[in-house]
């Protein structure tokens, strides 16, 4: 979950990215299956990040995207430790 994302941030001191997404974006889904899973991408991404991804029109992805004014797909929206 989110809170749980955002605790897990903190408590590693560790900056985290979500992939703001959709079902139907075409896109997202090329990201997901060429950049996200690049050995390279994965690796950096996993050395300094924690990642999350989350669905912009179902639970509280819906929230989220509201909140940081997310208006196309994919996004990728980047937060210190602290959630900012």
């Amino acid at each position: 979950t989110w809170d749980e994302l955002l605790a897990g941030a903190k408590a590693k001191n560790k900056p985290f990215f979500v992939d703001v997404y959709t079902t139907w974006c075409a896109p997202c889904k090329m990201m997901s299956k060429l950049t996200f899973t690049d050995a390279n991408v994965a690796k950096l991404s996993n050395d300094y990040f924690l990642a999350y991804k989350i669905d912009a029109e179902k639970g509280e992805g819906i929230k989220v995207a509201s909140k940081y004014k997310v208006k196309g797909f994919p996004t990728v929206l980047f937060f210190n430790a602290e959630g900012k």
